[in-house]
């Protein structure tokens, strides 16, 4: 061994120099690397937790957003940067997060997310929403979370929490609904309740929930409007699913809306939502040239809309409707009394508004219909194309085609099918001297829809002033739109 040192020490002697080079060296690349770890996205992986419960298969999966990144599987990112946003889906987008357990004892842990599972479940199983799966927001359980990025990481807009307390038979439980880009609450409640009423609790969490979402972001209603009418869960169940397919009509769907909103008639024949929903298919197929009998369809449309006044004249829908009746009437100072009307009784209502819009257009009020427009897109960040639509068609008639274009951007953004929001684009696109453009879209428009003609869609434009109807017609026809 004392042979071994001496050799070591013997060598060490002999090549001091190049070894404190080699130190040297060795020290300057450690520091580089040091700083480029700083800055280059070098990257750990944490492993996944193992849920304690997954009851995921029984949810509809075709319901729940498949499962996005989540604060344990997602890379961790560079120092100073945030981790990269999934995009949002079209529908209001929400993830549950498991309700915190306040009793203090771990034993109650199943109990608060078996609640947060079942909120999943029920409002997985509700079309007009994007549930973020359980697995993904479960990832987030019992750690401190920034709501911000928990809407980046899990590309939604809002966030339910919650915590769950029990103590004996009965149970409090605390739920809030959160914007979650800039926290704001969009409801909030506290639910004090016996054990043996906990399905029914789920059921009344979920329809506050879905209330205000709708509230929100669907159709800009006071919350508690539909209780206020219908007085049974499952015909607010039906009623909200039909008014989801309403707000975007189209001519196949007109019969499967028909179709629930009869089945609100059934379960509650002394409630006027049903009978205004069902007038509003029959004005819908005349607006849009979709009825073979249009006198008929208006006839039907007036006779629901006034057994809906007759149950309960403080039903905002059905005075809009009546609105709407009228312009194909030919009685607009009627249309616009009506329309305001009920826009009085709800005054933030993104459909009563984008209604009033184009009861104003047709009447030839194009600066209070723009503004009213704008409005209707102001109180809701899911307006309808047709209101896109009435705001750039409004536009147009007063010379603002660069308004009306991006209007019409909008509306096609929204729903690339709606034929309207072409049209305008059409007419905008003419407005603006871009005729190249605007005969391209007018044989886009044809080759979707290879029957339509002027004479036919000009029966659709209820317009007071004949001379904005032949503006609106003289520039498709320019573009190439046939007679």
């Amino acid at each position: 061994m004392e042979q071994w040192f001496s050799l070591f020490w013997e060598f060490l002697k002999e090549n001091t120099v190049p070894i404190q080079g080699t130190l040297a060296i060795l020290a300057v690349v450690s520091f580089i690397l040091i700083r480029l770890r700083r800055v280059l996205p070098f990257r750990r992986v944490k492993s996944q937790p193992s849920p304690v419960m997954d009851l995921e298969s029984a949810v509809s999966t075709d319901q729940i957003a498949p499962a996005g990144p989540t604060r344990d599987s997602t890379p961790i990112s560079p120092v100073g940067t945030a981790p990269p946003a999934l995009p949002h889906s079209e529908k209001p987008s929400v993830a549950v997060l498991a309700f915190e357990n306040m009793s203090g004892d771990p034993e109650q842990e199943y109990f608060s997310d078996g609640i947060s599972e079942d909120i999943i479940t029920d409002l997985s199983r509700i079309s007009g929403l994007f549930v973020i799966a359980r697995h993904s927001s479960f990832a987030y359980k019992g750690k401190p979370v920034d709501l911000r990025q928990v809407g980046r990481e899990l590309g939604v807009r809002y966030v339910l929490e919650g915590s769950v307390r029990k103590s004996g038979d009965r149970v409090r439980i605390t739920a809030q609904l959160i914007e979650a880009a800039t926290g704001h609450h969009l409801w909030a409640e506290r639910f004090d309740r016996k054990l043996e009423d906990m399905f029914a609790l789920q059921d009344e969490i979920t329809e506050e929930v879905v209330t205000a979402l709708d509230v929100n972001l669907v159709a800009g209603e006071r919350a508690g409007a539909f209780r206020k009418f219908l007085k049974t869960r499952e015909a607010r169940r039906i009623y909200r699913e039909g008014l989801r397919m309403w707000q975007r009509p189209t001519k196949e769907g007109i019969p499967e809306v028909r179709r629930l909103f009869e089945q609100v008639i059934r379960l509650e024949p002394q409630a006027p939502n049903g009978y205004s929903g069902m007038g509003w298919t029959h004005w819908w197929e005349v607006r849009f040239g979709w009825s073979p009998a249009p006198e008929d369809s208006l006839k039907s449309a007036r006779d629901f809309a006034e057994k809906a006044i007759e149950l309960d004249d403080t039903f905002y829908a059905a005075p809009c409707l009546v609105g709407c009746i009228c312009l194909f009437d030919g009685n607009f100072e009627k249309a616009i009394t009506y329309g305001r009307l009920a826009k009085n009784l709800v005054p933030n209502h993104t459909f009563l508004v984008g209604f009033l819009a184009e009861i104003l257009l047709f009447s030839g009020e194009m600066e209070e219909a723009i503004a009213e427009a704008e409005l209707s897109v102001r109180l809701s960040p899911t307006a309808p194309a047709w209101v896109f639509a009435v705001l750039g068609a409004a536009n147009c008639m007063v010379g603002k085609s660069e308004e009306a274009l991006a209007a019409a951007r909008e509306a096609m953004k929204t729903d690339p099918e709606f034929l309207e929001g072409h049209l305008v684009m059409a007419d905008a696109l003419m407005g603006l001297g871009r005729v190249k453009e605007g005969r391209a879209k007018a044989k886009e428009i044809l080759k979707a829809h290879p029957r339509f003609s002027l004479a036919a869609f000009a029966k659709t434009q209820p317009f007071k002033e004949p001379a904005h109807l032949e503006r609106y017609l003289a520039n498709l026809r320019k573009a190439g739109l046939p007679e």
